[in-house]
């Protein structure tokens, strides 16, 4: 203890710290001599892979130490090579003295974790996020560094991401990426529950013609909505996401979506109503319609009744109808309407 007590402040000084998967590892401290009356100075050497922890993701690690102990923190390759950091903290005494408190928790408590994660290939888009902005939000958030299999690399399923820090930075990391994988997930259920009373919201119109349907010669062409409805606002920001699935098509030039949400679940529970109602409903006399009414009229390919516009009336007596809710055309009789009030 006495040749302890009596080393120089510039000698060095080894102090064996743990790290990752329980290694010990050797760090060498010094203290520099004081550039500045009050200044301290005290370098460390440490291994590349710790200096990365102490690092952090884009400096986020350091950048907190700095506003931690409020200390000047400079990292440079070490004067040997070899791979090795110099970490070189200036300050006052007390500044320098709780930064090496700081980092001596950071290589304590950091062990090194490198970590395999498979999530549903469909859930990566959520994950990415449009030009990668959610992914690096993550990274920003937790500190870990993350890579992310890509599509070329992966035919199955699910796809790979693997997660690199401390356990703190990994688990934070992992917490966002499943809150981004839940959130894909729910949208699949809900464009799911969306649809799940509509096995097929739409026959193309070929079809239509190949079933017999085919107008005779001179028999009025059915109507079809050949003008644009411009949307809705719905104040949408330019780079936003909005969650959507295609309720009808006709062909690739022209089809029909909704918007997945609180509102396409308000109208999903309205068909639901209106398709219980009306099928009790006993038939009466034949309504009066008029093009242009919005009337309740079932559709051809499922069991249920939707809101649909007169558009006319055809020679076969049948009354030609446009979808308001879903999209779509067809033609029914006129006694299987019902005016809605």
């Amino acid at each position: 203890m006495e040749r302890w007590s009596s080393l120089s402040t510039g000698q060095k000084v080894a102090v064996a710290l743990g790290v990752s998967a329980g290694a010990a590892l050797l760090y060498v401290w010094y203290a520099r001599p004081r550039t500045a009356p009050h200044q301290d100075e005290l370098c460390v050497t440490v291994p590349r892979h710790a200096a990365e922890l102490i690092i952090g993701q884009d400096g986020a690690l350091t950048d907190q130490l700095r506003t931690g102990s409020h200390a000047r923190i400079v990292v440079s390759a070490a004067p040997d090579g070899g791979g090795d950091r110099e970490l070189t903290i200036r300050g006052s005494p007390a500044q320098v003295r709780q930064t090496r408190q700081l980092l001596h928790g950071i290589l304590q408590d950091g062990a090194a974790l490198r970590v395999e994660l498979h999530f549903p290939a469909i859930s990566m888009g959520r994950i990415i996020g449009q030009g990668g902005e959610r992914i690096r939000e993550i990274t920003r958030s937790s500190g870990a560094r993350i890579e992310c299999e890509r599509q070329a690399e992966s035919s199955g399923a699910t796809r790979r991401i693997t997660v690199s820090g401390s356990c703190q930075q990994v688990e934070a990391a992992k917490t966002l990426l499943q809150k981004a994988s839940e959130e894909a997930a729910a949208v699949q259920r809900r464009a799911a529950e969306s649809s799940t009373f509509r096995s097929r919201r739409k026959e193309i119109i070929a079809v239509k013609k190949e079933d017999g349907q085919r107008p005779q010669e001179g028999e009025k062409q059915p109507q079809t909505m050949d003008y644009a409805v411009p949307s809705p606002d719905y104040n949408f920001q330019a780079d936003e996401f909005v969650d959507v699935y295609m309720s009808a098509i006709e062909n690739p030039e022209h089809f029909w979506i909704q918007i997945l949400g609180s509102r396409s679940s308000q109208l999903d529970k309205l068909t639901t109503e209106m398709s219980d109602h009306y099928q009790r409903q006993k038939r009466g006399s034949v309504p009066e319609v008029q093009v242009g009414d919005i009337v309740a009229a079932p559709f051809h390919s499922d069991k249920f009744w939707y809101r649909a516009e007169v558009l006319g009336f055809l020679k076969n007596g049948n009354v030609d109808l446009y979808y308001v809710d879903y999209g779509d055309n067809w033609d029914t009789l006129r006694e299987n309407l019902y005016p809605l009030r």
